[in-house]
């Protein structure tokens, strides 16, 4: 018997490759079958890439690769193929596959959460598509990059690119293209808190699903709605909209959408205060994204759940599981939602005294954040660091790692963190009793708070630089 995904990939490279490369791909692939039975699909591309002789198949094949090993997690080694195959279609002039390993590279980078790179390869597609493509790969191309400039939190250029490719649906009578830009739009209006105008659109998105009988579509548009009722603390309307769309992810066995309702349900509960049934909820949902592969959504449930056992005052589990958390993601190099779980452990640490352990969480945190060049939590976790070191007087090596958190933040020009570190390294050299180099830093630390009008901090840095006077 011959592998069930080794006949599947013949059928769809038949479907995708030129006419006059047919025969010698359809000879390639069935030589493959007869040498390969029941292998993966991951091999079946491999003996391919290694037995082609035409070009196009191979830089084909190696996209398609690139595509394969990132749906297991591969994810240096699909960028690589996906890489080489692009460069090998480049050569070719072969616009098609370009535009189609440029989509899967923006594909593979938006699922890592890096919206700029996805950005970069679906806009490069995009250039190619709107020369050479269909009026309905120009729509799809352009929910691509809409959504990436919608998670890059750039609404005017989302909304611009899903308006485009609405109007080319609406052009087209393609009912199910316009219903997910409406979906898309929501998106971007509940991301701005305009809940009111993006429930609109998520009804008008739901409306044109049930006319189609798309009933995934529509329970995941109604999982969209819950959020926002979520986010508006209307617990019994989102609690609707989650049920009736998790009674649809099971009847069509979608494990998905299943673990996304599961997850809402717990946000749910949690915010009423049911924790027993929000650690329900949490546990199903983690336990169904291990299964799904999802990394960065496993990472978010044990975070929720360390959430459920800090308020319940169970900080040996809330650690266990605050722990997972940065660990994926900092595997996942996730640099939007680090920093929520970090907080919370690096408090529970901090009042149990376990500064050795914090300092190798933050050790770990700026190897992983330096290599993607993350200044901004590299420079949080030096000045953490800094902060232990102070606790257990320490004070040199404090005013050391403070003063690496400086020239960060002032490389992102980010001033209230500057102004925060040169007042802790002020604070630290007045525990050396050295008064004047404590002064000058306080002195520097004020003037940026007084540019910046924080109140507050003035206060705080004048009173330190009270305590000083008061020394003499």
């Amino acid at each position: 018997m011959v592998g069930k995904e080794v006949f599947c990939y013949l059928w769809q490279a038949i479907a995708l490759y030129p006419m006059k490369y047919l025969f010698v791909l359809a000879l390639t692939c069935l030589a493959l079958c007869n040498l390969c039975a029941q292998n993966a699909t991951i091999d079946s591309l491999r003996q391919v890439i290694a037995t082609t002789s035409v070009d196009t198949v191979k830089g084909r094949t190696l996209c398609r690769l690139c595509f394969e090993l990132g749906l297991v997690g591969k994810m240096e080694e699909a960028l690589q193929k996906g890489d080489e195959g692009l460069k090998k279609l480049h050569k070719l002039k072969d616009m098609e596959g370009q535009a189609e390993c440029l989509n899967i590279l923006g594909y593979l980078y938006y699922g890592q959460n890096n919206y700029s790179k996805s950005l970069y390869y679906y806009g490069a597609a995009l250039e190619i598509i709107e020369k050479h493509g269909s009026q309905l790969d120009i729509a799809a191309c352009l929910k691509s990059v809409g959504n990436s400039y919608t998670n890059m939190n750039n609404y005017a250029k989302a909304l611009k690119c899903h308006e485009r490719s609405l109007k080319i649906y609406e052009d087209l009578k393609d009912e199910k293209g316009m219903a997910n830009c409406y979906s898309n739009i929501g998106v971007i209006y509940k991301r701005q808190k305009e809940y009111a105008k993006a429930l609109t659109l998520y009804q008008k998105s739901l409306t044109l699903y049930k006319q189609l009988n798309d009933y995934e579509e529509y329970a995941w548009t109604l999982y969209n709605s819950a959020n926002i009722y979520i986010e508006v603390s209307e617990y019994q309307k989102a609690l609707d909209c989650v049920q009736n769309s998790l009674r649809i992810g099971e009847k069509y066995k979608n494990k998905a959408l299943m673990a996304d309702c599961y997850y809402a349900l717990g946000l749910i509960y949690y915010n009423q205060g049911d924790y027993s049934q929000a650690l329900k909820y949490q546990k199903q949902s983690l336990q169904t994204f291990e299964q799904l592969g999802y990394r960065k959504k496993v990472a978010d449930c044990y975070n929720n759940i360390g959430a459920t056992y800090l308020i319940q005052k169970d900080n040996t589990q809330a650690v266990a599981n605050y722990e997972k958390s940065i660990t994926l993601y900092q595997e996942i190099a996730d640099t939007s939602n680090f920093l929520s779980p970090y907080s919370y452990l690096h408090d529970i640490y901090m009042d149990q005294k376990n500064y050795s352990r914090l300092i190798e969480i933050n050790e770990q945190c700026i190897k992983t954040y330096q290599k993607i060049g993350c200044q901004k939590i590299v420079a949080f976790c030096y000045g953490n660091i800094g902060n232990c070191h102070y606790e257990q007087s320490n004070y040199a090596k404090a005013i050391e790692c403070h003063q690496f958190a400086v020239k960060l933040f002032m490389k992102i020009n980010d001033r209230s963190k500057i102004a925060l570190a040169l007042d802790n390294i002020g604070y630290n050299y007045a525990k050396l009793n050295k008064d004047s180099e404590a002064l000058d830093y306080y002195n520097r630390a004020l003037n940026l708070y007084k540019d910046l009008g924080d109140q507050e901090n003035i206060q705080v840095v004048s009173e330190h630089i009270q305590s000083l006077s008061s020394k003499k």
